[in-house]
């Protein structure tokens, strides 16, 4: 399907961008000496920032003729070769955010594509993400873009459970991000997509954690003379705060 739209513009005489097409040749060359030469990979991750950056300040032209199918291909083999390179992985995320956040249908268009399943071992890495924190707030990114465009898809992969270990987890400057993903993935879906998802645990685990910051009185750690009472022992997320509390209802 995404040949067939991409070959579909084409033989409406639309013009299409293969705006990774450098990055290609770099992680080739990378690629080719093992171990990886320093001055190869540098070389690719500077062309994959250049890619990165012309899809950013592209015009409306340019985005509408991104090649999609050549975009996905050369970024799941850019996630498969940086598996330990960081720099790289981390702007084939960024690369990626932008595409399905810019290219019309483009987040529609990934389930079908093998980038997908990409994404979702990586964003199962939770250690890794753990341990890299540019890392997480790429595919965090990622997330909360498919999380609103295809979440039917997201929830039958189990990715509800897993922004919900997320909180516990990773840091508390991604908690708005996180807890944004649970809402969309939760709204406008019906009660069966809920059950596959397994939302009715995850939503009572978020209850509890609001349930602090909505009670009457609650004075939250960031106010001036609060305490936070909850207890954080590295395996439960600590209380939710009043503001993100107010998702977590909205998300009800």
């Amino acid at each position: 399907m995404l040949a067939a739209y991409n070959g579909d513009r084409r033989a409406a005489g639309a013009h299409t961008t293969d705006f990774l097409a450098a990055a290609r040749e770099a992680r080739q060359k990378a690629c080719a000496k093992t171990p990886m030469d320093a001055v190869d990979c540098a070389a690719w991750t500077a062309a994959l920032e250049d890619a990165c950056t012309t899809l950013c300040l592209g015009g409306e032209g340019f985005i509408r003729g991104v090649d999609v199918d050549a975009a996905f291909d050369e970024l799941a083999s850019t996630f498969a070769a940086a598996e330990h390179q960081l720099e790289p992985l981390v702007l084939g995320f960024r690369t990626l955010a932008s595409v399905v956040d810019l290219v019309p249908r483009a987040a529609h268009l990934i389930v079908l594509h093998r980038v997908f399943d990409a994404t979702l071992q990586t964003a199962h890495g939770v250690a890794q993400l753990q341990a890299c924190e540019p890392l997480a707030e790429e595919v965090l990114r990622v997330a909360a873009i498919l999380a609103a465009e295809v979440r039917e898809v997201m929830l039958k992969r189990g990715c509800l459970s897993l922004f919900a270990t997320y909180l516990g987890v990773l840091g508390e400057r991604y908690r708005p991000t996180i807890l944004r993903t649970i809402a969309h993935l939760c709204g406008g879906v019906g009660p069966d997509a809920l059950a596959t998802g397994g939302a009715v645990d995850v939503l009572l685990a978020l209850v509890s954690l609001a349930e602090p910051a909505l009670a009457p009185g609650h004075v939250g750690p960031s106010h001036p003379g609060g305490s936070d009472s909850s207890s954080h022992d590295g395996t439960r997320p600590a209380a939710l705060s009043q503001r993100q509390a107010d998702v977590v209802v909205w998300t009800l």
